[in-house]
């Protein structure tokens, strides 16, 4: 649900950036994890570090349970969408 305003509100050349982005991530999600839940998870952390409401510490540790070791590296090393998360201590 979330998703869906975000898309209705994008810039088409970023929506396509977005849903490509988006793929490539989900498919790097965990097994046991659908991947609805996964987007709506990864985009509430991100507003919640927009928000101030959650920590990096946090907010890595959040991520490492929806995406496997090669979805939290992509994600760390994406030019244009990523959290900022540092290596978790």
């Amino acid at each position: 649900m979330f998703e869906e305003i975000l898309l209705t509100v994008m810039d088409p050349l970023l929506r396509a950036k977005y849903e490509q982005f988006m793929a490539e991530l989900i498919g790097h999600r965990k097994a046991k994890i659908e991947a609805l839940s996964a987007k709506e998870k990864l985009l509430a952390l991100q507003w919640m570090r927009c928000d101030g409401q959650i920590l990096t510490p946090a907010l890595a540790k959040e991520i490492e349970e929806v995406l496997n070791d090669e979805g939290v590296e992509f994600l760390k090393q994406h030019k244009v969408f990523t959290p900022d998360v540092g290596p978790t201590v």
